[in-house]
């Protein structure tokens, strides 16, 4: 269908050029050659999109249309989800809450028929309105510039449609519309550009690419033992660098559905950054100078990429991944293979690398913990044989300490999709949607939050945690341990909220104190 498609497309598109070539020699050309050479270019991709991603989810997961509204009638926490990406505050109806089952919702709450919302202050409309949600339907088409300035017609529209999954897009200064963030003429009435206002500062970690550091799967796969090691590393340097250095303590980790972790942060300071600022985070934060795994902390000559000394958030990473190395070695047992310690081990070293190889030769059947250890007495012989009786020098122990903790970082440190962190439109899969390809629910696994603005924050987690026990849409009727992530959601929600009106409160009375002190200054 889609070569037919293509090859009626290049006819026409032929006989068109024919005519404009016509129209050019008698003066009259136009510029309808461009609208539908743009045109042209629109509908190919879409077209390309529409059938890869649809062949794609046929060959994993049989998405079954009717189990997929039974999830979001009975199970999908639309009413908390709505909360977050509004921050507003919703009471539901007793029929509507009867539907979702919702344990957190109150007699006084579900008694008030008639009102089915209230506004907090600091919403003021702002986040309902001018949302940007973006649905996946069952056909493979993609919609966005999706806008629900109520819960009711954001249930209602998730309950009847039936998306196969929606993402989340930023906060708009005016109602987003396709067509007018295409081109950049934003909202002609008022005369201005639709920039985007704000939207969380999100981060992608993909199990891939660990691909050339972990033994145990590959690609798309994932199972517990790499997911114990290298997605739990990250998630505890993550959360350490987030609050001892930009001061951020509001956000939560959610599991993507297959292979990988989505963070989002929601300080307000975090959700403001514009692109530019987004884009320098994420190049203070990621270690390596492209996505490319082989080129992570890539060497010069021998030289690491990495200035010494270092930042102090490296080194409080390189604390954290010293605790896993250990588990790494014995679980993973990387350096199992010759050809993988002569690829990374020996690289690394370059003042001993033909001693390195001559011994991963000879001693191929010890294990990667043995094969580590060694590296230790090989470089003190060599320093010994360099250096003589100062073979002790504090350069030199230097040196092969700081190679170590390039191994460390390369294999443990983590590794980012950059592109969906640095610009503030990109889309996001919403937490509690249905992964496509698995079935599994994407629910969060670990969160931060402050109860006031001048408290610590309050870390929790779900400990038993694994992919091969995560939610699967197929068996939530089986399981009761589903609604505890809900719950682990409920509570960020509750205090975030709380303290979204304390910062609104602070800031409002903060503009009232600078407008009287102004009239107090013109009374005379």
């Amino acid at each position: 269908m889609l070569l037919k498609y293509t090859i009626n497309q290049s006819i026409f598109f032929q006989k068109e050029r024919v005519k404009w070539a016509e129209q050019k020699k008698k003066k009259k050309f136009t510029y309808h050659f461009t609208y539908y050479l743009f045109f042209k270019i629109a509908m190919t991709n879409y077209y390309i999109q529409h059938y890869s991603r649809r062949y794609q989810r046929i060959n994993f997961f049989d998405m079954n249309q009717d189990d997929l509204k039974a999830y979001y009638i009975n199970y999908f926490p639309s009413r908390s989800v709505y909360e977050w990406l509004t921050r507003k505050r919703v009471i539901v109806p007793k029929p509507i809450a009867e539907k979702i089952k919702s344990n957190n919702e109150s007699d006084d709450e579900s008694d008030s028929d008639s009102e089915l919302e209230h506004l907090t202050m600091n919403s003021m409309n702002i986040a309902a309105n001018n949302r940007e949600i973006a649905f996946e339907y069952a056909s493979g088409a993609y919609g966005r510039y999706l806008t629900f300035p109520t819960y009711k017609q954001f249930y209602d529209k998730i309950t009847n449609v039936v998306p196969n999954r929606f993402e989340i897009g930023a906060i708009y200064e005016n109602v987003p519309k396709k067509i007018e963030n295409l081109f950049g003429s934003g909202n002609k009435a008022l005369g201005n550009k639709n920039i985007p206002l704000e939207k969380e500062f999100v981060f992608d970690i993909d199990m891939d690419d660990y691909d050339p550091y972990r033994t145990c799967c590959s690609g798309s796969q994932i199972c517990d033992s790499c997911w114990s090691i290298f997605i739990n590393c990250a998630v505890e340097i993550l959360s350490t660098v987030l609050y001892e250095y930009f001061n951020w303590n509001n956000f939560f980790f959610v599991y993507s559905g297959r292979r990988g972790l989505h963070l989002w942060i929601m300080d307000y300071e975090a959700r403001t950054l514009g692109d530019n600022e987004r884009t320098k985070v994420m190049d203070f934060l990621n270690l390596c100078k492209n996505r490319n795994c082989e080129t992570r902390l890539n060497t010069n000559n021998g030289n690491t990429c990495l200035s010494r000394p270092l930042n102090p958030f490296i080194e409080d990473s390189l604390s954290i991944t010293a605790k896993y190395f250990n588990d790494l070695l014995e679980k993973q047992d990387p350096f199992k293979e010759t050809k993988d310690v002569r690829k990374i081990l020996s690289t690394q070293f370059p003042d001993v690398t033909n001693q390195l190889n001559t011994y991963f030769m000879t001693n191929n059947g010890q294990s990667s913990t043995s094969k580590w250890m060694a590296v230790n007495d090989i470089y003190l012989k060599h320093m010994q044989t360099k250096l003589g009786r100062n073979y002790n020098d504090t350069k030199e122990k230097n040196k092969l300490l700081e190679q170590k903790e390039e191994v460390l970082l390369k294999y443990l440190y983590p590794k980012f999709d950059t592109e969906v962190s640095k610009k503030i439109g990109h889309l996001l899969k919403s937490p509690f949607c249905i992964h496509p390809g698995t079935g599994n629910v994407c629910v969060p696994i670990h969160i931060s939050y402050q109860e006031k603005l001048d408290s610590k924050p309050i870390s929790k987690s779900i400990s038993k945690f694994s992919p091969s026990t995560c939610p699967n849409m197929k068996s939530l009727s089986k399981e009761s341990d589903y609604f505890e992530y809900v719950n682990l959601f409920d509570e960020f929600l509750k205090h975030y909220l709380n303290l979204e009106e304390q910062r609104y409160d602070f800031e409002h009375s903060l503009k009232k104190t600078k407008v009287s002190s102004k009239q107090n200054d013109l009374s005379w």
